[in-house]
């Protein structure tokens, strides 16, 4: 609700554990129709296989995943254009 009020949508996912909260969060993003990116050198597994698979299946079924670099270098240091 906030995300909405405040005229958002994207939503950028990091954290630990590709294959459990980070794509559950991700995923209920993309599915209330936000842009999800998941950042791929900013989310971890202990399984390396499974994190893998999360970052191919999210990239060709569900949303965008990126570099926190790319993104860096998208936004840069300047402030945000109010959407």
């Amino acid at each position: 609700l906030y995300l909405r009020t405040q005229g958002k949508r994207t939503i950028i996912s990091t954290g630990t554990a590709t294959n459990a909260c980070v794509q559950s969060t991700a995923l209920e993003g993309w599915h209330k129709g936000y842009y999800s990116i998941l950042v791929s050198d900013c989310v971890e597994s202990p399984d390396q296989d499974l994190h893998e698979a999360i970052l191919r299946n999210w990239e060709g079924r569900f949303g965008f995943v990126s570099t926190s670099s790319k993104i860096m270098n998208l936004w840069g240091d300047r402030p945000l254009k109010e959407e």
